[in-house]
């Protein structure tokens, strides 16, 4: 039995680009010690964690918004005409469009500070 004060052992691999980047950052940390430097790093470094899904939502939504504007051009192609029901589609999809547009980059600006 080991004397060791740590006796757990976690083996990583790396290639060669990743090596050499993890060897940059430890240079800026002015270390050459890999298993201080891994210990500090993994059990005290910074995670940050980013959530998609209102992002994930509003392309949802741009997608069928773009579904729309899609079938009425073409419609318009075909017949050469516009009604206004279309062109009040049109407004009523840009107007939702900005409006989701706008919650999300607010949200996420008052979000980050």
């Amino acid at each position: 039995m080991s004397h060791r004060k740590r006796s757990y052992q976690k083996i990583i691999r790396f290639d060669e680009e990743e090596l050499l980047f993890l060897k940059k950052k430890m240079s800026l940390a002015n270390t050459r010690n890999f298993e201080h430097y891994a210990r500090q790093m993994l059990l005290g470094g910074l995670i940050i964690h980013k959530d998609f899904t209102a992002i994930r939502k509003l392309i949802i939504q741009m997608t069928r918004i773009g579904t729309n504007i899609n079938q009425i051009a073409k419609k318009v192609n075909q017949t050469g005409q516009m009604n206004q029901e279309d062109l009040i589609l049109l407004q009523r999809n840009f107007r939702h469009l900005s409006e989701e547009v706008n919650r999300y980059l607010l949200k996420n600006i008052y979000a980050d500070r």
